[in-house]
């Protein structure tokens, strides 16, 4: 019957998991049998495992996500968890604001449970700001929740004024916490010793220390000292007892009238020893939520002083003789009166009271109704499955009935001590400690016994009331195993294998059987996938239907049916075109796509209306609609656009990278381009608006940071690919939540890969780093130095072909920024600094290289992120030596204060000890402005691979170095320095193209897409890339189709004798046919652009002529090499077609290959083997 219960889960933190509410809510709800209750904690420990296991209550910890802080794994649940209502303890600013996550992942209700008014206490606080901000979390939490519990009615009251104005008062629920009854009976009578003890909770003193009265306990002493009392004052165990002893005897107490102890306040024992050690406990506090401590002294009937500012001292005064036990004063002389009462009275007297107040506050504040009330509460929100919550009451009221059979066993299980007549047994507690130790070990020898006895009874009538059930379950997981295994034989077979599978299970009809089982399993999922086809199908234009499947529907309806009509005659009718239009198109020589050209202009015009009307009664063309529908279900073509979203803070979406990326991306017609960034500014959304570019925020998530609302995406964005951008500890790690959530690919984008993480000291983060590495589908690692690191780190994963060299390219509006300087008096050199990375920037060698040139005439610029730390890196570089007159630190934030940087100075130059890349270098050459950059970033690495590039490298980290260099560039003419900085940057930009590398990274990302099937995030069809338009994964591939290619052609020109009959010689025969490979093997690897005029123009003409029964001309040529309806049917304006698209696809040199081409002219949609053996026969011969 557990699918009959309501799933109910309480969740909070480890510490909240220990506290008293906590354990009396899952005691009394795991009671109830309409609820399965469930904890959920970021990390259990083992004793907290063990108490859940008790209570039998199942206890899970959060999901481990690498980068994730213990407290932020609470937000992710596991997936098996199921959940209707979540419960969510609330403490502080860090614990309570996950359930916002968990209601959407889980779509359950939400209880908000509040243990204090934090407003009320930061007026007794140093860290005012922090509490009044935990309010205002507080108050935007239960305004979200569905219902808030209030611990007591002091908590209660407060919520539902704060929350009357949006009419969620009413959903305040008070629960009051109820009597221990672990502590009931626990007190004896005795007299007191020489002093009076009090015993005082004075856990987190540090924050709370007047919030709890310390201050008036400690006062209220001096005016005790006549009495002999003496204040014990617990504290948790990893807090300063000294520190505690020293403000307690600013007050004024003496030191022998108090004692701190250190306190496990989870261990009950503890308390029971505690309680019956101390004669009063009081709790003077100026506010407080509600106060449990003092309830365990109640249930343990040991006398309490409260104050009415605190949430147990309002509940108190609702009790016939509670107001006795209330102080209304702060003031320690009232206090010290209140105590002395207590001590004057006899202890006799002090125990019936006590034991007075308990039983009135048992009356009145009983857990066990409240929580019954509260699990009403909860079922009221679920009114379809009320027949569920009947059906598991019926069956827990069976189970109770039949366990009454069995007396012994109800009485084992059913406590029934009564606490007045334990109390009145145990008043000579003395008398227990004088009884012979052989009677007490008898008496443990027959309680063991008694209870080994009664717990065979209950196993045993556990057993029998369960058989039943255990049978219908080894039953359906019988069943379960018989449809797994016709469902396999299905998948691997077919209809036949499924007929054999019937057969040899001896005719018993379980393939039928198993059918309508699967159909029940698979229904939300079969709905789901044909709704989402439904949608594509309509959302799809019939003119953008690929050539090579157009050919086949024109082929078959072309086919004149004279007497059912049903081909394209009828199917034009249908298109509401009249009988003279259809004649006319007859006569054509492809009617089917003449009607079909005319059909495009009309609005209806879609796959889903094609595919409709072949299947019309009339019609009856289910062959035609088959080809259409498998198409579509099977493959993947250019019909939609991949959805890419690029994730980052605010501060990572201006990086130049990110800027670059996306115009790139934006750019390309395959893709649509959203950007994610938690609390972006206007000025971002309307520089993304600009560039056709959607930007959107977080979920409103209250509580969160910045970063983590990068986990959080809204529900509303589609994503099949996620780009994030990897920075430090704090970014990157979100994808691993986003990843599950929208079941996309996940690219992670690398800066920097601190290999040499012993130098730097990122040691967690380069772990970190790795493991995100790991996990992603793809790695885009930005420069050479970085992919290398990358690539070393994942061997060991075996993941290093993941990684994708993106080397950043020209920033083309800064192109020109720089102009030419004339011999000023001053020459600026400037340099990208920063606090955290001084060294590693080589910032310092820098400055020093600045004083090693001795004359004033050298000017170092520093530019920074922040005008935070332009103070700090400013006193950094004087420490060095440079004079401060020779320096100045200014902030750089935007792309316009770079552009006004560079035309100020006359040279920029990173002495970078260690660094992924290095940008700010590449805006410089960008701005044609002169560099020198050390070959230790990667930005050096890729300037020796570039023309003119290695002059600009210093291969030292020598300040000297540095200071002769600077020097060099400086004694050159200004004309010749703006000379050879245009010609650095006109050979970067040949050398490293932003628009071609993107390209290349969308085609591999497009085949990852595909590799996963038909590809969807919600298990819905998407048409993405068309495979062909793929560049070959791997450089393996492209090897292994040329190698047989190659090997194909070498054997047909082999076999010709007369190709080898004049040679004589058997080694000169061989030598001749590797040649011959040889030669084969280059051609085929050469662009097609490559290729010989001769050849190349008899390829066109060949394409060139129309073919418009099979369209296997250059139009099929366009749809194979990925070109759009639209772009094909313009080049089809243009004199050589075939050669417009021969060389728009030569723009991708790795593709557009040989090999490649023949491979397309050969496939069998294509079936162009006239053109290809041209091609081939060139590739063969030895002409050149």
């Amino acid at each position: 019957m557990e699918q009959c219960k309501l799933n109910i889960t309480l969740a909070t933190g480890v510490i909240g998991w220990n506290t008293l509410v906590n354990k009396q809510l899952l005691i009394e709800l795991a009671k109830n049998p309409t609820i399965k209750v469930t904890g959920l904690v970021p990390s259990s420990t083992p004793e907290q495992k063990e108490q859940a296991r008790e209570l039998i209550v199942e206890l899970l910890d959060g999901q481990e996500l690498d980068g994730f802080s213990p407290k932020e794994r609470l937000s992710f649940p596991p997936d098996h968890l199921e959940i209707d209502v979540l419960i969510m303890h609330s403490y502080g600013l860090h614990e309570g604001k996950h359930a916002q996550v968990i209601r959407t992942i889980k779509k359950c209700k939400w209880f908000h449970i509040i243990h204090t008014i934090s407003e009320e206490l930061a007026k007794y606080m140093d860290q005012k700001y922090e509490q009044k901000k935990e309010h205002e979390l507080q108050l935007k939490l239960s305004q979200k929740a569905d219902s808030i519990i209030a611990v007591g009615p002091k908590v209660a009251d407060t919520f539902r004024s704060e929350l009357r104005h949006c009419g969620k008062s009413n959903d305040v629920i008070d629960l009051t916490p109820g009597i221990v009854n672990e502590l009931v009976g626990v007190r004896l009578i005795h007299q007191p010793g020489e002093k009076f003890r009090i015993l005082i909770s004075a856990t987190w003193f540090a924050k709370y220390y007047r919030v709890k009265g310390l201050d008036i306990a400690a006062r209220a002493m001096k005016f005790l000292q006549e009495v002999s009392c003496y204040l014990i004052c617990i504290v948790n165990p990893d807090e300063d007892t000294e520190e505690l002893s020293e403000q307690l005897l600013k007050e004024g107490i003496e030191l022998d009238q108090f004692a701190v102890r250190p306190f496990q306040s989870s261990d009950l024992e503890n308390w029971k020893k505690l309680l019956c050690e101390v004669d009063l406990i009081i709790m003077p506090s100026r506010t407080e939520g509600f106060g449990t401590t003092n309830l365990r002294a109640i249930s343990a009937d040991l006398p309490v002083l409260v104050s009415q500012n605190c949430g147990l001292g309002m509940a108190l005064k609702k009790l016939h003789s509670g107001a006795k036990h209330v102080i209304k004063s702060n003031d320690p002389k009232v206090w010290a009166a209140s105590i002395k009462k207590v001590i004057e009275n006899s202890p006799e007297d002090q125990l019936s009271e006590a034991k007075q107040l308990r039983q009135e506050y048992e009356e009145k504040y009983s857990l066990e109704k409240q929580c019954n009330c509260l699990v009403e509460r909860m079922l009221t929100l679920f009114p379809s499955r009320q027949e569920d919550f009947k059906q598991s009451v019926e069956h827990s009221e069976v189970f109770e009935q039949e366990r009454g059979q069995y007396p012994e066993v109800q009485q084992y299980e059913t406590e029934t001590v009564v606490h007045e007549e334990r109390a009145l047994e145990n008043v000579n507690y003395r008398s227990q400690e004088l009884r012979p130790a052989a009677e007490m070990k008898s008496n443990q020898t027959e309680r063991k016994a008694y209870d080994e006895e009664m717990v065979d009874a209950v196993q045993k009538q556990t057993k029998e009331l369960s058989f039943g059930a255990r049978r219908t379950e080894t039953e359906r997981v019988d069943n379960k195993e018989i449809v797994e295994t016709v469902q396999g034989g299905t998948h691997q077979v077919g209809y036949a294998g499924a007929k054999d599978v019937k057969e040899e299970r001896n005719g018993f009809d379980q393939v039928d059987s198993a059918g309508a089982a699967l159909d029940g399993v698979n229904d939300k999922n079969s709905n789901r996938n044909q709704a989402a086809i439904t949608n594509m199908r309509q959302s799809i234009k019939a003119e953008d239907i690929p050539y090579s499947i157009l050919s086949k529907i024109c082929l078959k309806l072309n086919i004149r049916k004279d007497l059912s009509f049903n081909d394209f005659r009828l199917l034009g009718e249908k298109m509401k075109f009249t009988k003279d239009v259809i004649t006319n198109l007859g006569q054509k020589e492809n009617p089917t796509y003449e009607l079909l050209q005319l059909w495009y202009a009309k609005p209806e015009a879609t796959v889903e209306k094609l595919i409709t009307f072949l299947k019309e009664d009339d019609m009856e063309r289910w062959d035609v609609a088959t080809i259409l529908e498998n198409c579509l279900c099977t493959r993947v073509y250019t019909i939609s656009k991949l959805n890419v979203t690029l994730a980052s803070d605010v501060d990572g979406w201006n990086k130049t990278v990110n800027g670059q990326l996306v115009i790139e991306l934006g750019r390309n017609d395959r893709l649509c381009v959203t950007g994610f960034v938690p609390n972006n500014t206007q000025q971002q959304r309307e520089h993304a608006s600009s560039l056709n570019i959607q930007l959107v925020d977080s979920k409103a998530h209250d509580g969160f940071s910045s970063a983590d609302l990068l986990s959080f995406p809204p529900d509303n964005l589609n994503i099949d690919i996620l780009f994030i951008h990897c920075h430090g500890e704090n970014l990157g790690r979100q994808a691993q939540v986003i990843k599950d959530l929208k079941k996309c690919k996940w690219v992670q984008v690398v800066h920097s890969f601190h290999e040499e993480c012993h130098i730097a000291g990122y040691e967690d983060e380069h772990k970190l780093q790795t493991k995100m590495c790991e996990k992603a589908d793809a790695v885009i690692a930005i420069g050479p130095k970085t992919a290398e690191s990358c690539r070393r780190a994942l061997l060991f994963s075996r993941r290093q072909e993941n990684v994708i060299n993106l080397t950043p390219g020209i920033c083309e509006d800064l192109i020109g920024a720089h102009q030419l300087h004339k011999d000023w008096t001053t020459f600026h050199v400037l340099i990208s600094g920063s606090l955290r990375h001084f060294n590693i920037k080589g910032c310092d060698i820098a400055a020093k290289a600045i004083k090693l040139l001795n004359t004033p005439s050298y000017h170092l610029t520093v530019a920074v992120k922040s005008s935070n730390e332009t103070a700090d890196i400013r006193k950094a570089l004087l420490k060095e030596g440079i004079d401060s007159r020779q320096l100045t630190v200014c902030v750089a934030e935007s792309r316009e204060d770079w552009r006004k940087l560079v035309c100020k100075v006359d040279l920029a130059i990173k002495p970078s000890r260690n660094e992924g890349f290095g940008m700010s270098g590449l805006l410089a050459i960008s701005a044609d402005l002169p560099v020198l950059i050390s070959d230790c970033c990667g930005l050096g690495i890729v300037l020796k691979t570039v023309l003119f590039g290695n002059s600009h490298v210093v291969d030292s980290d020598e300040s000297q170095v540095w200071a002769d260099r600077i020097k060099q560039v400086r004694n050159r003419d200004p004309e010749l320095r703006h000379k050879e900085a245009k010609q650095l940057r006109d050979g970067y930009t040949k050398k490293f193209s932003w628009k071609n590398q993107c390209e290349e990274v969308v085609a591999k990302l497009s085949k990852l897409v595909q590799k996963s099937g038909v590809y969807d995030s919600s298990l819905t069809v998407t048409f993405v890339v068309s495979p062909v338009t793929e560049q070959p994964a791997e450089k393996q591939d492209q090897e292994e189709t040329v190698k047989n290619l190659a090997k194909r052609i070498q054997d047909t020109s082999l076999s010709d004798k007369s190709s080898i009959s004049e040679v004589k010689d058997p080694k000169k025969k061989f030598d001749m046919v590797d040649a011959g490979r040889t030669q084969v093997n280059e051609r085929l690897l050469m662009s097609v652009k490559d290729i010989p005029l001769p050849v190349y123009s008899r390829v066109c003409v060949s394409l060139n002529v129309l073919r418009n029964v099979r369209f296997d001309d250059f139009r099929m040529l366009g749809d194979k090499v990925g070109l759009s309806r639209d772009e094909i049917e313009f080049v089809g304006q243009q004199g050589n077609p075939a050669d417009e698209i021969l060389k728009t696809w030569s723009s991708r040199p790795r593709e557009a290959t040989v090999a490649k081409l023949i491979e397309l002219l050969k496939d069998k949609d294509f079936g162009r083997m006239d053109v290809a053996q041209i091609v081939e026969d060139w590739v063969s011969s030895k002409e050149r």
